[in-house]
């Protein structure tokens, strides 16, 4: 799994994801609004962490790179905000 956030991640937003036990690579891609990649993850492994605080409008893609058949994948968006 990716580094968990640190304190120079406060107001940043964490997209995650997690597959069931077919799933060997997941990976997370952000988008921005013209359809440019800024922010991925592409560790070999089925839980993607990605961390993004430039702001505007993205969108997420999820995609299987390998599994062993049919998987079930899922994200969570999550806002990290300061104390």
């Amino acid at each position: 799994m990716g580094a968990p956030p640190t304190t120079s991640d406060v107001n940043s937003t964490a997209f995650l994801g997690t597959a069931d036990s077919r799933a060997q690579d997941i990976d997370i891609k952000i988008a921005d609004s013209d359809g440019d990649i800024v922010a991925q993850d592409q560790e070999g492994d089925a839980t993607p962490v990605v961390l993004y605080s430039k702001g505007g409008k993205v969108s997420l893609k999820l995609q299987d790179a390998k599994s062993k058949g049919a998987t079930l994948a899922m994200a969570a968006i999550v806002k990290l905000n300061s104390k």
